[in-house]
């Protein structure tokens, strides 16, 4: 049996019902077209299980290019422990190509992957900065398991590195979440920044309500300031970002309900919408903003509307006890 080149991806589309075809896709590995093989080895892995042994024995090649595109194809509806300890060895694959589908792979089991932390963090320093975005992305899918590459994220985000590296490593901080406390100071002095990257500004914003500890509380006031000093609105969406931030603190963002209130009467939607968010977040603490959220529930925006109500019913739960 042999199979057309244009079938082939529809013969993985079909899925595990086209295991039969399995022998036909592993003969064309060795068609001396890489094309070929490269879809050969992306319907293997469409068609799971029954494939698998395919990409495992492709992924011992001396061909770098074959290795790479048979680990980024393998795993379907293979077990995290048979998976897992065999893309950890792939992280040490002389090829950066490999080793950047592995840390990809490894990415997407999430906790299951706590294993190749050790060698996900040595990435982190890898001459190939795709193969580093790809451990650093790891790492924040792994999440609390992960704290013990806090230090060498926090060394990346401190760094001059460009290319992405300090926005996928602040990303990885604020999903390693709480463990990821000592961050926080780092964070508190980007949000202020106007030379930093707006985009790693904004991460840093996220990540401290990720983070959401009691250590994260001492970005409030960054916050506050951040959401006062721009009558322009030239950072509108750092604000949202920010009020929507604030709501995650709870109670703690008291002193934030002032500003939250004006935000409510604010021209664009998108910033009012944010401060009801915040506003119910915060919760009973916020009782002064009820008059400026029952104004809100008249608002032209359905969105708005509805954090309104959601607000108003978060501060008064406490006086329907």
């Amino acid at each position: 049996m042999s199979i057309p080149l244009l079938h082939c991806e529809s013969v993985g589309d079909i899925g595990p019902d086209a295991r039969e075809a399995v022998p036909a896709l592993t003969t064309m590995l060795q068609d001396n077209d890489w094309r070929v093989a490269d879809v050969a080895l992306e319907a293997l892995g469409k068609i799971g299980a029954d494939a698998q042994e395919s990409l495992r024995q492709a992924m011992k090649s001396p061909n770098a290019r074959t290795r790479s595109v048979a680990v980024q194809n393998y795993g379907k509806d293979v077990p995290d422990d048979v998976a897992i300890p065999l893309l950890v060895r792939f992280l040490d694959d002389p090829d950066p190509n490999v080793r950047e589908n592995a840390a990809w792979k490894l990415g997407q089991r999430g906790a299951a992957a706590a294993a190749a932390v050790p060698k996900l963090i040595a990435l982190l320093k890898d001459r190939y900065g795709s193969v580093a975005l790809k451990a650093a992305q790891a790492l924040g899918n792994i999440g609390p398991l992960a704290k013990g590459a806090v230090p060498a994220l926090r060394d990346v985000l401190n760094s001059n590195r460009v290319g992405g590296d300090r926005e996928y490593a602040i990303q990885a901080l604020g999903r390693i979440g709480t463990e990821a406390k000592d961050a926080v100071a780092d964070c508190v002095r980007i949000i202020p920044d106007r030379k930093m990257n707006p985009q790693l500004r904004e991460y840093a914003i996220i990540a401290i309500g990720r983070i959401a500890s009691n250590d994260s509380k001492s970005a409030i006031p960054a916050l506050l300031e951040l959401m006062r000093c721009d009558p322009q609105g030239q950072e509108m969406h750092l604000q949202v970002v920010a009020a929507e931030t604030l709501g995650r603190f709870g109670p703690d963002a008291e002193s934030a309900v002032p500003m939250l209130i004006e935000m409510l009467a604010d021209l664009n939607f998108r910033v009012r919408m944010s401060a009801a968010i915040a506003l119910g977040g915060i919760g009973p603490p916020a009782r002064s903003a009820i008059p400026a959220l029952e104004k809100a529930l008249g608002d032209r925006y359905g969105a708005v509307q509805g954090e309104a109500t959601k607000a108003l019913e978060r501060i008064n739960v406490e006086e329907r006890k």
